[in-house]
C-alpha cells in the first residue's frame, strides 16, 4: 500500500521505487493476465531475481561450501548428503500454452533451471538458463540451441534423498506492445514481464541417478509447490496432425541426460550446482582460490573476503555474455598450465585465475549506461558484446582505462569489497 507519512525520504523513494515495483497490484495483475492461459503466470525464478535471490552465484556462496565457519578436523561432523549428478540437455517442448495476447508480444523465449524443495517452498542455489533455437508453427512446439555456448548441455549436482528437485521452467520476455522503454524502467513501469508457460520437475534421488538417455517429462502450471493443469483450452491449434484431428499435443518437455559423471580428477564444485557445461573449469578454479583463503583462518572463525576475485567473480557468474566470455577465456588459458598437483603448480593455476579475473574486472563494475547489464530487460546484447570486444582489443587493461570515457568504472579499493563470505 502507501508508504506511511513516518517514513524518511530515503525510505519513501526506496518503497516507491524499488518495494512497489516488485510487488503489482490485484488490479495491475488482472489486466497484465487478462486473455492469458490459467496455466501462465509470473516466473517464479525471475521473482527471486528481482529481490536478489538464486542468482547464478548463489552456487558459490552456500553454507554448506567450505569456508564458511572453520570447524577444526577433531570435532564430529554430520555425515553430507549423497550427491547425484548430470550433463544434462533439453531437447524440446510441445504443448507448451502461449504467453503473448493482444497486449503483450514475446522478445524471447528460453528454460530456466535451478534446483527446488518443495516442501520448503524455496529454490535452493543458483539457476541457469537455455535460450530458444527455433519454435515451430503453431508456437506450442519449441526446440532449444545445443551450442555450448548457449548454455546446453548444463552441469547439475544436488544433494540427495534430501527432497530436492531438478526445476525446468519455460518462460516468455514479453513487452507490452507500443512501448520502446529498456532497463530497471521497463521493469519498474511493467512494459517487460517474464512469463512461466509451465515447468516440469524430477526429484533428486537413486532413480535419477540411475536414469540415461532421453527422458520426456510432463509439464505443468504454477509453482513447484503450487501446480495447476495445462488444459486442452490452454493451446494454440497446431497446423500440424494434432491440429487437423482437432486434438492438442500432450504438453510435455524432452530432456537427455548425456552424461551422468559431472566431476573430474582435482575438480571441487559446488553440493548444490546449475550451470552451463562450459563453465565448470571456471568455478571449480574459483572453488581452489576461495578454499585457498579459508585455510589461513583459525578454527572456530569466519573469513572474510579483502580479495578481488573473490568479489568480483561472483558479478561475472552473474551477467551471462560476461560468464560465457570469461569460461571460454579460461578454458584457453587452462591449457597452457600445469595439471600437477603440487603446491608450486596450484599456486600457479591460481595465479593465473587472478589475472584472468582482473582483466575482467572494469566490466562488471561499470555504470549500466555504458555497459548494459543483462537483467532481461530489453537492453541491446550487441552493446554489451562491443564494450567487452573494445577492452580486449587492448593489450593491456590499464591502457583500455586510460583516458577512454567508456571505461568509467567504480575505481578498485580493497576495503570496499571486504564481504562476508557468507553474503548471498
Amino acid at each position: 500500500g502507501k508508504p506511511s507519512k513516518v517514513l524518511t525520504k530515503g525510505q519513501r523513494i526506496w518503497a516507491n521505487k524499488i518495494l512497489k515495483p516488485r510487488r503489482p497490484g490485484l488490479m495491475d495483475m488482472l489486466a497484465m493476465m487478462r486473455d492469458m492461459p490459467m496455466s501462465v503466470g509470473l516466473s517464479p525464478i525471475r521473482e527471486e531475481h528481482k529481490a536478489g535471490r538464486n542468482l547464478p552465484s548463489a552456487c558459490i556462496g552456500m553454507a554448506n561450501d567450505p569456508g564458511t565457519i572453520i570447524i577444526p578436523s577433531k570435532v564430529a561432523q554430520p555425515k553430507p548428503a549423497a550427491i547425484v549428478g548430470a550433463r544434462i540437455q533439453i531437447v524440446s517442448a510441445q504443448g507448451v500454452p502461449p504467453a503473448a495476447s493482444d497486449k503483450y508480444e514475446v522478445i524471447e523465449r528460453r528454460a530456466r533451471i535451478c534446483i527446488c524443495a518443495p516442501k520448503l517452498e524455496k529454490f535452493v542455489g543458483g539457476s541457469h538458463f537455455v535460450p530458444l533455437s527455433r519454435s515451430k508453427a503453431g508456437k506450442d512446439e519449441w526446440i532449444f540451441s545445443k551450442k555450448e555456448e548457449g548454455g546446453n548441455p548444463f552441469v547439475l549436482r544436488g544433494q540427495s534423498e534430501v527432497g530436492y528437485e531438478l526445476y525446468i521452467e519455460l518462460s516468455a520476455l514479453c513487452r507490452k506492445k507500443g512501448t520502446t522503454t529498456v532497463g530497471p524502467l521497463a521493469m519498474q513501469k511493467g512494459d517487460i514481464k517474464e512469463l512461466s508457460c509451465g515447468h516440469a520437475t524430477v526429484p533428486l534421488n537413486k532413480t535419477f541417478a540411475a536414469t540415461k538417455g532421453k527422458v520426456k517429462l510432463a509439464l505443468a502450471g504454477g509453482t513447484p509447490w503450487a501446480k495447476t493443469t495445462i488444459a486442452a483450452g490452454d493451446l494454440k491449434k497446431s497446423k500440424g496432425l494434432f491440429g487437423m484431428m482437432g486434438k492438442p499435443p500432450p504438453s510435455e518437455l524432452v530432456i537427455e541426460i548425456v552424461q551422468e559423471k559431472v566431476e573430474g580428477k582435482g575438480e571441487v564444485l559446488p553440493r548444490n550446482l546449475v550451470c552451463a557445461a562450459l563453465c565448470i573449469e571456471a568455478i571449480s578454479q574459483f572453488m581452489h582460490v576461495q578454499r585457498q583463503g579459508a585455510e589461513a583462518v583459525k578454527d572456530w572463525s569466519r573469513p572474510v573476503i579483502a580479495d578481488h576475485v573473490q568479489s568480483t567473480f561472483p558479478t561475472i557468474m552473474d551477467n551471462i555474455d560476461l560468464m560465457t566470455r570469461f569460461a571460454l577465456n579460461w578454458k584457453d588459458a587452462a591449457k597452457k598450465l600445469p595439471k600437477g598437483a603440487s603446491q608450486k603448480e596450484v599456486d600457479q593455476r591460481n595465479a593465473a585465475f587472478r589475472t584472468a579475473v582482473a582483466a575482467f574486472y572494469p566490466l562488471p563494475y561499470m555504470e549500466a549506461n555504458k555497459f548494459p547489464k543483462n537483467f532481461d530487460d530489453g537492453s541491446p546484447k550487441e552493446a554489451r558484446k562491443d564494450t567487452m570486444d573494445a577492452l580486449f582489443k587492448k593489450k593491456k587493461v590499464s591502457d583500455a582505462l586510460q583516458g577512454q570515457d567508456t571505461f568509467q568504472f567504480v575505481p578498485f579499493r580493497i576495503e570496499e569489497l571486504m564481504l562476508p563470505c557468507t553474503l548471498r
